[in-house]
């Protein structure tokens, strides 16, 4: 699965960004700030081989899409079921943001979750940020610790990097970088095999790859 971040509207196309997974061939893309009017969701939907849920604001700002490829295959073992959500934090969220979520998320507690998405703060801001002495809003630092407390989620990258650095945004403004798109999983999934932060593209975001095990032995693992 392959998280990507888009802060402004795309520079070379709206719809290059879909021509550009289906090139990489990923099974589930979250993109985020695609600015998309609802015509262009439309486009993209012709585009894109499977299927393909979207959200817009307006073309200036906002707006998310889930695209799932028709060749990915999904068997149902033992009625085990995966609630995977996109995310998308404002900047300037507040913890009620959070707290919507968790209230959403409460009656799965039982289900299998994986958050995706651009969270516009960071976990850790020694850790998750090049410079932490940079301004940056302290009221939002950690917030999405309120949603991993009550839904007992990790940072997947930050289980099998605990101490490295690597970030997904470069701020041109501040001169520094954050790591703002992750992916939070429950410890209910018994196993996943690497979140990989990649290069940036098209964007001035990194796309964060997740390639996981349902831990169905029968299933393939998938991206």
């Amino acid at each position: 699965m392959i998280c990507r971040s888009y802060r402004r509207p795309w520079p070379v196309g709206r719809t290059r960004p879909v021509r550009v997974i289906r090139y990489i061939y990923f099974k589930v893309a979250l993109l985020q700030e695609t600015h998309l009017a609802e015509i262009d969701a439309d486009r993209i939907k012709k585009m894109w081989v499977g299927v393909e849920y979207h959200s817009s604001l307006n073309p200036e700002s906002g707006g998310t899409s889930v695209l799932i490829h028709k060749s990915l295959t999904f068997q149902c073992v033992n009625s085990k079921k995966l609630t995977l959500g996109r995310i998308y934090n404002p900047n300037g969220g507040n913890s009620e943001f959070f707290k919507d979520i968790a209230d959403i998320l409460s009656n799965t507690t039982d289900i299998p979750v994986i958050l995706g998405g651009d969270w516009n703060t960071v976990l850790d801001r020694h850790l998750d940020k090049s410079n932490y002495m940079r301004p940056s809003s302290q009221s939002t630092i950690g917030q999405p610790s309120l949603l991993m407390n009550e839904l007992d989620l990790k940072d997947i990258w930050r289980q099998t990097c605990p101490k490295e650095r690597d970030y997904t945004y470069f701020s041109r403004v501040y001169s520094f970088y954050s790591k703002l798109t992750f992916f939070l999983s429950s410890e209910l999934i018994p196993a996943y095999l690497e979140a990989v932060i990649d290069n940036i593209l098209i964007s001035d975001h990194a796309p964060v790859i997740l390639t996981m095990d349902a831990g169905y032995t029968s299933l393939k693992s998938y991206r």
